[in-house]
């Protein structure tokens, strides 16, 4: 098994048995902007379909849609604007390019495409980015990887289906599929409701508690303020006494009398000192 090149699927595509129908055609198939990259083909949006829409409103089956504004949270199915004919020894792997999936738009179904395979590609899409997404008919959606086997298969896909081609999508596919995959309106609804209903039992229980803290508080009031009186008053008189005891004049008097004598002796000391210093050497 092999992957398969540029050269390889541009003359797949080109050839008398084209296995890509409806692929746009560049100017050059080796420019940037080209369909066709150097191992890859990148399939574009062709049809857009909304789940829990009705089959004849837009965006049901008979009404599909050429543009659509995803929002955050919310799916959509894309049907491609090519048609895949693989033969029996070709087998492809599609994913969403980078410039899709780091917009933040999901793709739950991608996957390997088996060899015999006669149909176009649809994907469920969830944009699951902060912005919103905007699915225009001919952008890029997917892209698939060629592979050419080793051999070729027993019994493609489409023989295995007594030559039926990939059905189109149906309403059974759509009722199936949820509009809002993350149920963010519903789940809003239900954190908002329950937020109130909190907070309408607070009211409640505060409401009915309201007696039994006023009056517990008045009880514990009455209890400790004459407990913390006489401590108090303990402290006070002890500080009072000790006032008495200590003659804090004679104190203040002693305190003064020490500097006055410390100021004397460093004097002294500066004196001896200046005088030593104007000795004359021996």
């Amino acid at each position: 098994m092999k992957l398969l090149r540029d050269t390889d699927i541009i003359s797949l595509v080109e050839g008398e048995k084209g296995i890509i129908e409806a692929l746009p055609k560049p100017r050059d198939w080796n420019d940037k902007n080209s369909p066709i990259q150097p191992s890859s083909v990148d399939l574009h949006i062709g049809k857009i379909y909304l789940p829990g829409t009705k089959r004849d409103d837009t965006g049901g089956v008979e009404k599909p849609k050429d543009q659509h504004v995803l929002r955050t949270g919310h799916t959509a199915v894309v049907v491609t604007l090519e048609k895949l004919i693989l033969p029996n020894n070709i087998a492809g792997i599609g994913f969403p390019p980078a410039r899709v999936s780091s917009q933040g738009l999901l793709m739950t179904n991608p996957g390997h495409v088996d060899p015999g395979y006669e149909g176009p590609m649809h994907f469920t899409v969830i944009n699951m980015g902060r912005e919103h997404y905007v699915l225009t008919k001919g952008n890029e959606i997917v892209t698939m990887m060629l592979f050419e086997l080793t051999d070729t298969v027993s019994k493609g896909w489409l023989e295995r289906r007594d030559g039926k081609k990939a059905s189109p999508l149906n309403q059974k596919i759509l009722d199936g599929l949820c509009s809002d995959f993350m149920n963010v309106k519903r789940r809003a609804e239900r954190i908002s409701n329950k937020a109130v209903k909190r907070a309408m039992f607070l009211v409640k229980l505060v409401g009915a508690m309201a007696p039994i803290i006023i009056g517990v508080a008045v009880v514990l009031g009455n209890w400790i303020v004459p407990a913390w009186k006489t401590p108090l008053s303990n402290v006070q008189t002890r500080v009072t006494v000790l006032e008495e005891r200590i003659d804090i004049t004679n104190v203040k008097d002693r305190i003064k009398e020490i500097e006055q004598r410390q100021d004397k002796f460093e004097k002294e000391f500066q004196d001896i000192s200046s005088a030593q210093g104007a000795r004359p050497e021996e």
